[in-house]
C-alpha cells in the first residue's frame, strides 16, 4: 500500500535519494549501524507539482507527501487545504546558510547538516527541524535530503504510537537533540536550527501533555446555517472565492419517498413538511462540512494571481462546462478551451501551461459538483436525521418538550425543533469535510 508520495519535479537520481532518505529516517538502528525496517514499498514518486501530487495523494488516501525543492512559503495554503490528513515535508528553501523570510506552517520543514552537528542550510523563523543529509561531507549540504530524514522520522514517531501526525510533530519537537554550539543556551526553539535533531526514541517516550494543534480551525459548534464564503488555496497563492456564488441546487441528499418508506407512512399530506426537513438537514450538513454534498451548477469567481491552479469551493467537480478571464476590469471575458487548456481533478483545475491573469473577481468558471449518487452513508444519517425532526414535531405526535420553530412547510403546516448534530453524525460527516483556512 503506499502511504508517502516522494513529488519531484522529474524522475531519476535526485528523487530516488530523497525516497532512500526517508527509508533511512525510518528505519535505520543506530545501534546496530543497519536498516532494521525496510518502507520503500510504500512510496511512490510523481511529478505532477505539489498541487497535483497533493490531490494524487488523496485520492489514494496516501498519508505525507514529500516534496525537497523550494517554494516552501508558496505552497503553504495548498498544504493546508490537506492537512490534517495529509501532511506536507518541505526543507526550508536553501542550500546555503542564509536567512530566509518565512513563517511556521502546517509543513513541517528543515535543514540539513551532518558533520558539524548544526544545521548549514537555509534558517529562518519557519524552521522546525534539521538533519542529516547522509553525506557527510563538510564542504555542503542538502536539504533535500535532509527533508526526507525528517520525514522517515516523524512518520515512525506516527506509526509506533498510532497517533495524529500533531502528536508526534509535537513530541519531536519537544524532545529533540539540541546540541549545536551554536544555539543559545536554554532554548526549545532558534532560528539557526529550529527545535533540533528529531530524536525518535525519546519522542515515543514523551509523557507529558499534548498541546492542541494549531494548524487546525475549530468550526462553530452551532455555525450559521448561510456562511460567509471562505478564501480558497491555490500553489503560489489564494484564489480569493468571495464573490456569491450563484448555485442551482439539482438533487437533495435523499427523497420523500425514502423517508416514508423508512417510516412506514406515505400520507402524502406529509409531503411538502418531510421536504422543508429534508432540505433543513440537508443545508445543516453542508453547513458543517463546508462544502457541497447534494449537487449544484455553479457560477463562481476568483480573483486570479498568476498560477496555474484553482481550487474550488465545492467539489468533487463532476463537470465544467465555461472558464474563462478578462485583463482588464473594464474588459469582456474571454473563453479558454475546455478540451486543450484545462485538465480538471476532483477538487482543482489546473492550466495547460498557462497562467491565471493576476485581476479582480477577473476568472469565472461554471462547474457542477456534489454528489451526483449520495454515499450510503450519508444517506443513512439524513434519513435519520429528518425522521427525528418528524418524530419530535407537531405533525409527529412525538413532541420531546422542547423548543420548537417553524419550517415553511406550505399546507399541512408544522412546527419541527431544529435538529443538532450529534456525534454519530459527526462521525460520518467529519470523513467529507473540509478544513477552513
Amino acid at each position: 500500500m503506499i502511504r508517502i508520495i516522494v513529488s519531484d519535479v522529474a524522475l531519476g537520481d535526485h528523487a530516488n535519494a530523497v525516497k532512500t532518505a526517508i527509508v533511512h529516517g525510518y528505519g535505520w538502528d543506530s545501534i546496530l549501524n543497519e536498516l532494521t525496517i525496510d518502507i520503500s514499498d510504500q512510496i511512490e514518486i510523481k511529478t505532477g507539482g505539489l498541487a497535483a501530487d497533493l490531490a494524487y495523494a488523496s485520492s489514494i488516501s496516501a498519508i505525507a507527501v514529500v516534496r525537497s525543492t523550494v517554494g516552501y512559503s508558496s505552497y503553504e495554503n495548498t498544504a493546508l487545504f490537506y492537512y490534517p490528513a495529509i501532511q506536507t515535508f518541505m526543507p526550508l528553501g536553501s542550500n546555503t546558510f542564509a536567512e530566509l523570510i518565512t513563517v511556521s506552517s502546517s509543513i513541517i520543514s528543515c535543514g540539513a547538516g551532518d558533520a558539524e552537528n548544526k544545521n548549514n542550510t537555509g534558517y529562518g523563523d519557519g524552521l522546525e527541524f534539521w538533519d542529516d543529509d547522509l553525506d557527510t561531507a563538510t564542504d555542503a549540504d542538502a536539504s533535500s535530503f535532509s527533508n526526507g530524514v525528517v520525514a522517515g522520522k516523524v512518520l515512525k514517531i506516527k506509526d509506533t504510537l498510532d497517533c495524529l501526525w500533531w502528536e508526534a510533530r509535537y513530541r519531536a519537537r519537544k524532545t529533540a537533540d539540541r546540541l549545536e554550539d551554536n544555539r543559545p543556551a536554554l532554548t526549545e526553539w532558534h532560528k539557526l536550527n529550529g527545535y533540533g535533531k528529531i530524536n525518535v526514541d525519546n519522542a515515543i517516550a514523551f509523557s507529558d501533555t499534548i498541546i492542541a494543534d494549531p494548524f487546525i480551525v475549530v468550526p462553530d459548534p452551532d455555525p450559521d446555517p448561510e456562511p460567509d464564503p471562505e478564501p480558497e488555496p491555490i500553489e503560489g497563492g489564494i484564489i480569493k472565492m468571495n464573490s456569491i456564488e450563484t448555485k442551482v441546487k439539482l438533487n437533495e441528499l435523499i427523497t420523500v419517498s425514502e423517508v416514508q418508506n423508512y417510516l412506514d407512512n406515505s400520507t402524502t399530506s406529509l409531503t411538502s413538511f418531510l421536504s422543508s426537513c429534508i432540505n433543513y438537514v440537508g443545508k445543516t450538513f453542508e453547513n458543517y462540512c463546508q462544502r457541497s454534498l447534494r449537487n449544484y451548477s455553479i457560477t463562481a469567481y476568483a480573483d486570479g494571481d498568476y498560477t496555474d491552479t484553482l481550487l474550488v469551493k465545492n467539489y468533487p467537480i463532476n463537470s465544467i462546462s465555461g472558464l474563462a478571464y478578462k485583463i482588464y476590469s473594464d474588459s469582456t471575458f474571454t473563453d479558454y478551451n475546455l478540451t486543450d487548456d484545462v485538465f480538471i481533478y476532483d477538487t482543482y483545475i489546473k492550466l495547460n501551461d498557462r497562467k491565471f491573469p493576476t485581476g479582480n473577481q477577473n476568472v469565472r468558471i461554471y462547474y457542477n459538483a456534489g454528489f451526483e449518487t449520495i454515499p450510503d452513508d450519508i444517506k443513512k444519517i439524513a434519513i435519520e436525521a429528518v425522521v427525528e425532526t418528524f418524530k419530535e414535531s407537531n405533525l409527529g405526535h412525538s413532541r420531546l418538550g422542547i423548543d420548537s420553530s417553524n419550517i415553511n412547510s406550505g399546507a399541512g403546516g408544522g412546527s419541527e425543533n431544529y435538529f443538532s448534530l450529534t456525534n454519530r453524525h459527526r462521525d460520518v460527516l467529519d470523513s467529507y469535510r473540509k478544513i477552513i483556512i
